[in-house]
């Protein structure tokens, strides 16, 4: 199961209602840029226009010490900045996310 499978039904409507996507970086496993689609198509894989982008972390704390995962959150509002760090999963970073992108997104 990938990550984006696990996003909660009322986050994935609230990011559609703001015409936001999520699409992992091919040369990053666990980096996820997040575009908003402005209606200007340049081309047929045109996702928009980026504005941030969700991490997700893991770490071990110890030898055979069960695997933690958190999640960063960085929104470009007008220069990209960290909003939110360490978070414990994709559905509480898309919250952060959508509570701190600017009103233009939506």
């Amino acid at each position: 199961m990938g990550y984006l499978d696990g996003i909660e039904p009322r986050l994935r409507k609230a990011l559609e209602l703001r015409k936001l996507s999520l699409r992992e970086r091919a040369d990053r496993r666990g980096y996820f840029d997040v575009y908003w689609d402005d209606g200007i198509k340049n081309g047929a894989d045109d996702p928009g226009l980026p504005v941030g982008f969700l991490n997700v972390s893991a770490y071990s704390s110890g030898f055979m010490r069960r695997r933690t995962e958190l999640w960063w959150v960085s929104v470009s509002s007008p220069v990209v900045h960290e909003v939110a760090a360490r978070l414990p999963d994709i559905n509480e970073a898309i919250g952060v996310l959508l509570a701190h992108l600017p009103d233009r997104y939506s």
